[in-house]
């Protein structure tokens, strides 16, 4: 072997290496929230670190649109996403995803089909993509994965049914306090527009609570 090939191979596989350690890096937040659930074997955390793939996008980018199959879910590193529909014209916002979230329509991404929301950025956004081909070849390598996503998915689900919960039950005032302890930050990425449909209001309502009246 030429000393230059010699060289050339041991770049190779030191880049290797610390691409590898960057994306266990990267991804560090989304294993530990599944191992909240259960211990990750090594194996488990090196095929999710390889199947992810890091993307930076501006805010308004739309990453899902309505009529269109899942593909992909998105881990949030940084940033805000939004999961919104259109009735009458007029978005209403089902969910937002700040770190740590998935970005996600559930029901598209594991049966494949057409997609009953939108999702875009309210931020320029640092994501963790992982489509769901990639997910499925996971799944067969590492059986025991089962369990643990089945955990977190119903961790979603209570979640989801808890937060439809309250957007019922509180009254206008409440449900802004709830907001603003949920979302610090929010009136700083999102609308009044949006934020008010989120929260089941009018934007007139919102405003008023806003100034205290």
């Amino acid at each position: 072997m030429k000393f230059y090939d010699y060289v050339q191979g041991i770049q190779s596989t030191v880049g290797k290496t610390v691409y590898q350690l960057y994306a266990l890096m990267l991804t560090k937040p989304f294993l530990e929230a599944l191992e909240q659930v259960a211990p990750l074997s090594e194996g488990i955390k090196a095929a999710f670190a390889n199947a992810f793939k890091e993307v930076s996008y501006k805010r308004g980018t739309v990453l899902l649109k309505k009529g269109e199959p899942c593909k992909t879910a998105y881990f949030v590193v940084n940033g805000m996403a939004r999961l919104f529909d259109v009735s009458d014209e007029r978005e209403m916002t089902n969910r937002f995803i700040g770190p740590k979230g998935v970005a996600i329509s559930y029901y598209s991404y594991f049966s494949q089909k057409p997609s009953f929301e939108y999702i875009d950025l309210l931020d320029d956004s640092t994501l963790l993509a992982i489509t769901k081909e990639d997910l499925s070849e996971i799944y067969l390598s590492f059986p025991e994965l089962h369990k643990i996503m089945q955990a977190k998915l119903e961790q979603s689900h209570i979640e989801s049914e808890e937060r439809a919960m309250v957007l019922r039950m509180l009254s206008a005032k409440e449900k802004y306090a709830w907001m603003m302890e949920q979302y610090p930050a929010i009136f700083q990425k999102a609308s009044i527009e949006q934020i008010a449909t989120f929260l089941g209001m009018s934007r007139e309502t919102l405003s008023r609570i806003r100034s205290g009246k």
